[in-house]
């Protein structure tokens, strides 16, 4: 399921947003942002659910995405036809 959500759009960006630089220490702890997150996800999961019920924390993980889906749109920049150099 990771691999048809989100999940691997992370490396895709990290990869593209940075220059060459700086860009492997940057993928190198966008990703483990990433890890601690899903890690965080995992840890609160069952807490929650008791407190807001199942329905209520896949509410707030949908609440979430469609940020995330709102950040993607009208945040992160356009990379189609710029080098990867650049």
């Amino acid at each position: 399921i990771f691999s048809i959500g989100w999940g691997p759009l992370t490396g895709v960006l990290l990869a593209e947003m940075f220059p060459l630089r700086v860009r492997g220490s940057a993928v190198g702890v966008g990703w483990a942002i990433n890890r601690l997150v899903s890690g965080l996800v995992v840890l609160t999961f069952l807490p929650l659910s008791a407190v807001v019920g199942v329905g209520g924390v896949f509410s707030m993980y949908f609440l979430v995405a469609l940020a995330a889906l709102w950040f993607s749109l009208y945040v992160v920049p356009e990379t189609k036809g710029v080098t990867l150099a650049s």
